[in-house]
């Protein structure tokens, strides 16, 4: 239910998958919790200026996804996020945090991280990294 609280790390990251593939805000909003990305992004020597707004943040990352998505349907977003899924490595870090190390076939060429917290019984995207 891609309209609920995702309650396992693996809807958190379909709720992403969805919203970046399919180009929806909605999904994109829903699938961080922003103020824990905020402050590790603002945190970096070369991120993000903690002199602008939480909300500035927010709407910046949201329209970098939607300018890049490829705009796929449905079934190519699912079958997409299947094999993402399917061939990525999950590092647990305890119960409430995970690191979902993907493949670089399903990103663009490029390995990403994808790193989880549940937070108040909902899993949240948190932080996004490039890997090696």
């Amino acid at each position: 239910d891609e309209k609920g609280p995702a309650r396992t790390w693996q809807a958190a990251f379909l709720k992403f998958g969805v919203g970046y593939h399919m180009a929806r805000e909605e999904l994109l909003e829903a699938a961080f919790h922003w103020p824990t990305m905020y402050e590790y992004e603002s945190s970096l020597v070369d991120g993000w200026p903690k002199s602008k707004p939480i909300e500035e943040f927010k709407a910046a990352w949201i329209g970098e996804f939607v300018a890049q998505s490829k705009r796929r349907t449905r079934a190519e977003t699912d079958d997409l996020l299947k094999m993402t899924l399917a061939t990525g490595r999950p590092e647990e870090k305890g119960p409430e945090r995970l690191i979902f190390h993907a493949h670089a076939n399903f990103g663009g060429g490029q390995a990403r991280s994808y790193h989880f917290r549940r937070i108040e019984g909902i899993w949240f995207l948190v932080r996004m990294e490039d890997t090696q």
